[in-house]
């Protein structure tokens, strides 16, 4: 073994265990003496961006490629960093150049499968995976990137098959026990799939996949969420441009019924029916994960499955549930309290996807919708609460544009509480540069 392979295997192994400080250290010891290793620096920026520093991770592997440009080991660490930053487009591209400058390595392969499967582009995917096992058959991770190709196209028979030989070549892998469970939720088995995210944590207690996959195998065991869950999975083997084409599309499609069905009250008993099916099936698809993770956090296994910041989530909806059950009461004694418990219902929506977001402004721009829904339907009560304690004392000067706030809010609540929704889930599925090209 040369020493490239022995730093190699050595940061390899610091990096599963997660212990990513060490490899940093290691590496910039070896750097100091060593400061034209392209190699080194290659390895430190997948250290970097293991830690999510960005930016850093992307200097050092331009370092390392500006060191050693007919290196392919450069190019494909370029790839990584700049796939991890979402720069997707520059990532294929380095891979591109990797493979070029050496097609007999499995794992480029590999790398160009991951990012197609990113991109959901899913054909392209499978296509570049099965390179990669024309290369080394006994490659795991193409084999994986396969399966999961495969399932997003609907062969499950194939993707399990290829699992199954994966497992039989390895049976140590947790990435492929994880994608096994996944290719078992598919065929609805939940209790089959348990057992296999079960042994992946076992031998990877960090891998998120598998993580998820618990999440998803335990809310499952609750026959409301199965619907839901069958929904997200076909879901998610669309293009993301088409499902939020389609999101769009429904809610227009919506509006429309709703409108005929105001002018033509003959037709209402029809159209009726079709919206509050509608209705039902949005609230159930937006709020299913969340509700479902507050019952599991009443579950000490499933507590502690749940991450950060799935429990802020969790406390997020449950406060804002509060507030609308608090209202809801005390509407009993006092009617126009009705509104505000609905306003609390529907800002629960957007409420439901801060921590999905990413972290910064895209968090706070959603919070800021949820709050703009809260308010659009506790000011009209506030304000009649208000005017009603002051009497003759409220100011004339605000009585006609207060009125006319207060009749814009209840106009457009339901509109405000949806178009926030929609609005929500485009900032969520967009997923920004993290570094400076």
């Amino acid at each position: 073994m040369n020493e490239h392979e022995a730093i190699q295997q050595r940061i390899w192994l610091l990096l599963r265990q997660g212990r990513i400080d060490r490899a940093e250290e290691e590496l910039r010891l070896y750097l100091a003496d060593h400061p034209e290793s392209d190699f080194a620096h290659a390895q430190l920026a997948l250290c970097l961006s293991h830690a999510d520093r960005h930016q850093e991770a992307h200097d050092e592997a331009r370092t390392a490629v500006g060191l050693a440009p007919d290196q392919p080991f450069s190019h494909y660490v370029l790839s990584v960093v700049l796939a991890n930053a979402n720069c997707l487009p520059e990532a294929e591209a380095e891979i591109r150049e990797a493979i070029g400058l050496d097609q007999s390595s499995s794992m480029y392969f590999a790398q160009l499968a991951r990012i197609h499967l990113q991109r959901q582009q899913w054909q392209q995917g499978l296509d570049s995976a099965e390179l990669g096992l024309l290369v080394d058959p006994a490659d795991d991770d193409c084999a994986n990137l396969r399966s999961i190709a495969l399932i997003r196209l609907g062969r499950r028979v194939e993707a399990s098959d290829t699992l199954h030989g994966a497992l039989q070549r390895d049976p140590d892998d947790a990435w492929t026990h994880a994608n096994l469970g996944w290719s078992l939720i598919e065929q609805g088995r939940y209790n089959d799939a348990m057992v296999h995210f079960r042994e992946a944590l076992r031998l990877e207690p960090n891998l998120e996949h598998a993580r998820l996959g618990i999440i998803t195998a335990l809310k499952a065991q609750h026959f409301l969420y199965r619907p839901i869950l069958r929904y997200f999975l076909w879901a998610q083997k669309l293009n993301q441009k088409y499902a939020f084409a389609l999101m769009i599309g429904a809610f227009l499609l919506f509006r429309m019924l709703s409108g005929v069905a105001q002018r033509q009250p003959q037709l209402a008993p029809f159209i009726t029916p079709i919206l509050i099916a509608y209705v039902i099936f949005a609230v159930s698809t937006w709020l299913g994960n969340p509700l479902f993770n507050l019952v599991l956090s009443t579950n000490r296994f499933g507590r502690l499955a749940l991450s950060d910041d799935e429990k802020k989530t969790t406390l997020l909806v449950a406060s804002s549930l509060s507030v609308a059950l608090m209202f809801l009461i005390t509407s009993i004694w006092i009617p126009m309290c009705l509104l505000p418990s609905l306003g609390m219902l529907l800002a629960t929506l957007p409420l439901s996807m801060v921590y999905i977001a990413e972290p910064g402004n895209p968090r706070w721009m959603i919070l800021g919708m949820g709050v703009a829904v809260s308010v659009m339907s506790i000011f009209p009560v506030g304000l009649v609460a208000l005017a009603t304690v002051l009497g003759d004392r409220f100011p004339s000067v605000l009585e006609i544009p207060c009125a006319n706030f207060a009749r814009f809010c209840l106009q457009n609540l339901g509109l405000a509480a949806i178009g926030s929704q929609i609005l929500s889930q485009a900032i969520v599925v967009r997923r920004p540069r993290r570094i400076s090209m």
